[in-house]
């Protein structure tokens, strides 16, 4: 059956994706409404689905994951195995952001700023459009890692399926949120280099906060709480709660033993799915604070 593009694709094609909210297909007794969200995510994955691409992207995540598997080992954080999941963990803290940072700074050095800010389509379908095909390398990485973590070490080890499933679920949330916070970054600085620290400015407080909640606890404030609050915040905490790692008892290597005060506290893990909830209400918040941004700047180019 052929279909015939109306003239709004035609014309959104010769300016830019941003300036159409729909497209529309039609044929013998067919009218599809595409929605601008659908075509904004369509091309930004065709721009990266090119197997050049994709391939120097897994080399270069594969060569991250080893880097920072190794260090973990060093740090003696656990066994290999379960070390292999918290570098899984490292590097998508540590690669989704910079993935999003430019999001938002790239449109406007391509000159496509005033579409971006006055464009129809509404600035939360752009920002979530913009996520999900800025981290589909991620995404592709993710669904390997999976796949060698359910064939090789489910088998070779005492990690069962169920613990390997919940980890890369809480994965792709930490995916999608660290994504978000690069484009929340983006769209408050705009350049590359100051969202990317901004961003990972944030992320090294959630990382750190069990080291960093010392001082607190050392002022008056109650230790229980303030160690429950920054073991919900810390994005190592449910990888350690589903494969059952106490790294802060460990008193080689890193030293987590000294160097956080969680251990000297009675302390359990918070559930992993609760986790996983803040960061999706972490996503949403992101999400909706960089399209308040965007409709500020957007007031300013209708002006």
């Amino acid at each position: 059956m052929s279909l015939n593009f109306s003239s709004r694709l035609r014309d959104s094609h010769s300016s830019s994706h941003f300036e159409k909210p729909t497209l529309i297909r039609e044929g013998p007794g067919v009218r599809v409404e595409v929605s601008g969200f659908l075509l904004i995510l369509t091309q930004e994955i065709k721009s990266r689905l090119k197997l050049k691409k994709i391939i120097i992207a897994l080399a270069l995540q594969g060569f991250f994951l080893f880097l920072i598997f190794v260090l973990m080992l060093a740090a003696k954080l656990g066994n290999p195995a379960k070390v292999f999941f918290l570098a899984e963990t490292g590097l998508i803290l540590l690669s989704a952001p910079l993935m999003t940072c430019n999001a938002i700074g790239a449109e406007v050095r391509k000159g496509n700023a005033e579409q971006l800010f006055t464009s129809p389509i509404r600035f939360s379908e752009i920002l979530l459009a913009k996520l999900a095909g800025l981290e589909i390398y991620n995404s592709i990485f993710l669904i390997i890692g999976f796949t060698i973590s359910i064939v090789f070490i489910s088998f070779k080890n005492d990690i069962p399926v169920p613990s390997i499933v919940k980890v890369h679920l809480i994965l792709v949330v930490y995916l999608y949120t660290c994504g978000a916070i690069g484009i929340l970054c983006s769209t408050i600085c705009k350049n590359f280099l100051y969202a990317a620290e901004m961003a990972y400015t944030i992320l090294s407080v959630l990382i750190s906060d069990i080291v960093l909640i010392r001082p607190f606890i050392r002022w008056g404030f109650k230790a229980s709480s303030t160690i429950s609050l920054a073991l919900n915040a810390n994005p190592f905490t449910p990888v350690c709660a589903i494969l059952e790692l106490d790294i802060f008892r460990t008193q080689s290597g890193i030293n987590l033993y000294n160097l956080s005060p969680v251990a000297s506290y009675g302390y359990t893990f918070p559930a992993w799915y609760l986790i996983g909830l803040w960061y999706v209400l972490g996503l949403v918040g992101c999400l909706a604070m960089g399209s308040f941004v965007m409709k500020r700047r957007g007031r300013i180019y209708n002006r």
